[in-house]
């Protein structure tokens, strides 16, 4: 069998947005804030396996999974106070703006328990459409996930704020599984 190399097929150099609305159920649209500037974007999904073993064998028995997850980290460059109510797990509603001159925060007992929908989309990735060299869009949008809030701000000269997220993606069972969507989200390839 020859060996087909594609360079097109390649992810690289992608310029990533993310956002955040407040969980939808059944997988509909939620009302996404553009978190802005961010850095340091991965997904990280995996799957820990346990392996059945006997004495007298070197090899495993079988190999079975017993727990996945799926985690999205990124830092937030962009330290608005509608940002910052996020990176603490709160909904942006929390902060009042008044006029053009100010805008309040409040802080308290944390509210918890708060889910949400993420929506990352990935231009020019690679992945091509069958028969041609056109390279897609990617959009990975994930139904329900708690964030992990933890909140570290700067205020020295010569360094910068960064809001730090971290979300673990949980399964939504009010999403109906389908060719093209399941419980935990998906991902779509455009032109």
């Amino acid at each position: 069998m020859p060996l087909v190399l594609n360079s097109l097929d390649l992810q690289r150099g992608v310029i990533a947005q993310v956002e955040i609305a407040p969980w939808v159920t059944g997988g509909g649209a939620g009302s996404f804030l553009d978190l802005g500037a961010v850095r340091g974007l991965a997904v990280d999904i995996k799957q820990t396996m346990k392996q059945q073993e006997a004495d007298n064998s070197l090899y495993p028995l079988d190999v079975y999974p017993t727990k996945a997850e799926a985690i999205v980290s990124f830092e937030v460059l962009q330290a608005d106070l509608k940002k910052m109510a996020n990176a603490l797990g709160e909904l942006t509603s929390k902060v009042t703006v008044v006029g053009a001159t100010s805008a309040t925060l409040p802080l308290g007992q944390p509210t918890g328990g708060n889910y949400w929908q993420l929506r990352i989309s990935a231009p020019n990735v690679g992945g091509m459409k069958p028969g041609s060299d056109t390279y897609k869009n990617r959009t990975h949008t994930l139904w329900r996930c708690v964030q992990e809030p933890a909140l570290n701000m700067k205020l020295v000269r010569g360094d910068e704020t960064t809001y730090k997220f971290s979300f673990h993606v949980v399964l939504d069972t009010t999403v109906t599984p389908s060719t093209t969507t399941d419980q935990i989200g998906k991902i779509a390839d455009t032109v």
